[in-house]
């Protein structure tokens, strides 16, 4: 009988256990995969995968429930556990042991755990601070869709646009708004990978806080693994590219500021929707700048009552602007980037005449981005 530390293993079986499906029973399994000297634990729904490896002399493959192994484990009293291979009849079962007693699971048969590919063989290589790529994957989830027919739209992109740059950026749009982040990190060649946002949430479970992933990828799949090959996880590339950001994101020469109180304007915008209570799908706001000053006029566009608002402030450009936003969006992102260094501004309107200048919000290098409304 060969022992595994019983915190350490239920806490791998935990977090493999974060990735569910519910389109084939398989899934619900996990791989057990011993050589004498760690097991290797795999789980997938089929488009996120995982392999995390704990230490043990165990040897020998076993397919077992997932939830059931985790339920024996946090109900275990023994600091290590026994685990042996057994047969019943013909089938094979999986014994374990906390101290005195013993516990005796059914099994699948190997053949039936999909065949996954760990290998981490890629196009390109790249690494980044994974508690940087965890939290710019989770700011940027806010503004993706959700079931919208555009599949690109659900989910999260990183995207290194190619050689040259110290950082690649995570970004998701639901098509009205965008959010940027860029994270350092050092690559070889230009690269993306799609996070599908039912996948999110599991993804954000793994690699250490200062661990540093590494990063490959190829047609089908990318993999990030931490440094030491403990935790690995593999995404199933999509068969679509990303959403065109550069042409939603101005240039600096295209840009001009709204200088305004940051604060005062978030103040202003939850005071709207918390006066209209429950209806808020269609407040609006209104921000009409010169360089003289800026009014901010608040209110539902099917209704005739609006809160208006004159601000301390003046627009940086040479012409005056009147442009109107969901005002919930602006509240999204102007919410994750209040703080120190906070500057809001417009783009150039287009040659046609239409104002189709977005809403920028800037912090370092984080961008938000709304889109107007035309009425």
């Amino acid at each position: 009988m060969k022992t595994v530390s019983t915190d350490e293993f239920k806490k791998a079986i935990a977090l493999a256990n974060c990735i569910k499906s519910k389109s084939a029973a398989i899934f619900d399994y996990v791989l057990l995969d011993g050589d004498g000297q760690n097991i290797k634990i795999l789980k997938t729904n089929g488009r996120l995968s995982c392999r995390l490896q704990v230490e043990s002399e165990f040897e020998g493959q076993m397919c077992i429930n997932a939830e059931r192994l985790l339920k024996l484990l946090q109900a275990a009293d023994a600091d290590r556990i026994g685990l042996e291979a057994e047969m019943d009849g013909d089938k094979p079962r999986l014994a374990v042991f906390d101290g005195d007693v013993k516990y005796s699971l059914t099994t699948m048969t190997r053949d039936e755990f999909p065949d996954l590919n760990f290998s981490g063989d890629g196009d390109y290589v790249a690494t980044a601070n994974a508690n940087e790529l965890r939290t710019a994957v989770k700011e940027c989830e806010a503004f993706s869709a959700k079931d919208d027919a555009r599949s690109y739209l659900n989910g999260v992109w990183c995207r290194a646009a190619g050689e040259g740059r110290a950082e690649f950026d995570v970004f998701a749009t639901d098509g009205h708004r965008m959010l940027v982040h860029p994270i350092p990190a050092a690559y070889d060649k230009a690269f993306y990978f799609f996070i599908e946002g039912d996948q999110i949430k599991p993804f954000l479970r793994f690699f250490g806080k200062n661990a540093t992933v590494v990063i490959t990828g190829s047609s089908g799949l990318t993999t990030i693994s931490s440094e030491d090959g403990n935790e690995v996880v593999t995404l199933r590339n999509p068969d679509f590219e990303p959403p065109p950001v550069d042409e939603v994101i101005p240039d600096e020469e295209s840009m001009f500021e709204l200088k305004v109180s940051p604060e005062d304007l978030l103040k202003l915008a939850k005071k709207a929707m918390k006066i209209e209570g429950r209806s808020k799908v269609n407040v609006l706001i209104t921000i009409e700048a010169t360089r003289e000053n800026v009014l901010f006029t608040l209110g539902r566009s099917e209704s005739g009552s609006r809160m208006e608002a004159k601000v301390e402030g003046f627009f940086d450009s040479p012409k005056s602007i009147k442009m109107h936003f969901n005002c919930q969006f602006v509240i999204d992102a102007m919410s994750l980037f209040l703080g120190e260094g906070t500057r809001i501004f417009t783009g150039r309107p287009e040659h046609d005449g239409r104002l189709k200048r977005p809403f920028l919000i800037k912090n370092g290098k984080r961008l938000a981005i709304v889109m107007p409304i035309y009425l």
